[in-house]
């Protein structure tokens, strides 16, 4: 019975790495001369405060992105300690 818990926990945490695999190959490409670039060809002028604002902005996406991908390279580095484990076991 506890083998059989240990290969479903296993299947598990394959079906989460792959995943975390796929949430990896998201990118966000959106870069602030792309966004200044719609305005300008909308003729929207921007004051310098405003441009100053948006790449305040892209900054902190950035961060967050940054921020995403190392919280998933810790979880996926957690899931296959794990399942080194569980193989261990289940031998």
């Amino acid at each position: 019975h506890e083998k059989k818990e240990i290969l479903n926990r296993l299947v598990i945490i394959e079906n989460s790495i792959r995943k975390i695999d796929k949430s990896l190959k998201i990118k966000s490409d959106i870069q602030l001369e792309s966004i200044l670039q719609v305005y300008k060809e909308a003729q929207v002028v921007f004051e310098d405060k405003v441009v100053k604002n948006l790449e305040q902005v892209t900054e902190f996406h950035n961060k967050l992105l940054q921020n995403r991908q190392q919280r998933l390279e810790n979880q996926k580095n957690s899931m296959i300690n794990e399942r080194l484990s569980l193989e261990q076991k289940a031998q």
